[in-house]
């Protein structure tokens, strides 16, 4: 982790243990000293790490969203347990219906993983995220560029459990989940949305965001929506496109990501659609309503004002003619399942179980 203290005070970190020097820099990551004082901190009730990310909550900033992070720490908290997946996530009603055919995995119980190709054998390594094992030194990462990006979907040699994408990607939050039944893999994109209500617009873009044929792309209302729904890894440059041009801000990195997709081995099968991909559009505390994008229109109405052109709310096209399964957060469970941690986190019974790993020797990273 890159010194997030001033210049003069790096001196002291490292005196204390907590910060060393590497290649003529100063870099924060001795894990021992760390967790020690992370240990101390959360036993301060006010400085608890819970606390912290639920005081955050609400306080976004470019590439530090409150939400984000509590999501994070949930879905890391709640995947200890290895639920069923359609406890975790309410799909949209169409994928719903087909919990007993050809969509019976989300019934299924899931673990949280980290997926890495070995930096010594190049053979991909799962190792499974619970309170007692995983590479827990590196949870997040937060990817500075689009080449960090594929690096995380396609080697993540530093075994990250969490990426947390560039603004142009689309998603917020990627991780992999692992059916405990098939052993099979299962990529899962969140778009996290803190809204008392979502508008037809929000929940058109938010779904855009979380969706393979959208990644690097526009994702603007007025784009508009074409019908061919099997993809392949030429449609990321050109299924969607403007009137005028496509609106791809890079369809080389969009294509390698669905490239490196396809060779994910043991993964999920869903019929008609060409990745093992579960789209999340997460709201809170509203209600998603994702069955409104289940309905086709055609013809968006759209209104002029004097200063522009603007889409007309009530006639905005939600269609999302997208295969790869859509859902958002039980929120009956999330709410519950939050209020479980705070109580437990108050009463001490929760502890930060974290497994030190000897320290690896790798580049500088950016971690969350």
């Amino acid at each position: 982790m890159k010194p997030f203290a001033p210049e003069d005070d790096i001196e002291v970190f490292i005196e204390y243990g907590f910060a060393r020097t590497k290649s003529g820099s100063h870099v924060i990551d001795e894990p021992l000293a760390i967790m020690a004082a992370w240990d101390w901190l959360d036993k301060m009730g006010h400085f608890s790490f819970f606390q912290c990310l639920q005081r955050e909550i609400g306080r976004h900033a470019p590439r530090k969203n409150g939400f984000e992070a509590y999501l994070a720490f949930y879905v890391r908290k709640v995947f200890e347990e290895a639920p069923r997946l359609d406890d975790v996530f309410t799909f949209r009603s169409d994928f719903a219906r087909r919990k007993g055919t050809d969509l019976c995995w989300q019934t299924e119980n899931f673990e949280l993983v980290a997926v890495s190709i070995s930096a010594h054998t190049n053979e991909r390594k799962i190792s499974v995220i619970t309170p007692s094992s995983g590479p827990s030194s590196n949870v997040g990462f937060l990817a500075p560029t689009d080449e960090e990006v594929l690096n995380w979907i396609s080697e993540n040699k530093e075994h990250y459990a969490f990426c947390f994408p560039t603004e142009t990607a689309g998603p917020d939050i990627f991780f992999y989940i692992r059916s405990k039944t098939t052993k099979r893999l299962l990529l899962v994109a969140i778009q996290a949305r803190q809204y008392k209500e979502v508008e037809k617009s929000c929940l058109v873009q938010g779904v855009r965001t979380v969706t393979p044929s959208w990644f690097w792309k526009s994702k603007d209302t007025k784009v508009g929506v074409t019908r061919n729904l099997r993809l392949t890894p030429l449609d990321f440059q050109t299924q969607y496109q403007s009137p005028d041009e496509a609106q791809s801000s890079s369809p080389d990195i969009a294509a390698r990501f669905c490239n490196a997709l396809l060779v994910v081995d043991s993964r999920i099968t869903i019929p008609d659609a060409p990745f093992p991909f579960l789209r999340v559009f997460a709201s809170w505390p509203a209600d998603a309503q994702l069955d409104r994008t289940a309905e086709y229109r055609t013809s968006p109405k759209k209104k002029e004002t004097k200063s522009q052109v603007e889409v007309d709310e009530d006639s905005v096209d939600t269609s999302d003619p997208d295969l790869h399964p859509l859902a958002t957060l039980h929120l009956e469970n999330f709410s519950n399942i939050s209020k479980m941690l705070g109580i437990s986190w108050y009463r001490g019974d929760i502890e930060q179980r974290e497994v030190v790993f000897a320290k690896r020797q790798c580049h500088d990273e950016y971690q969350v």
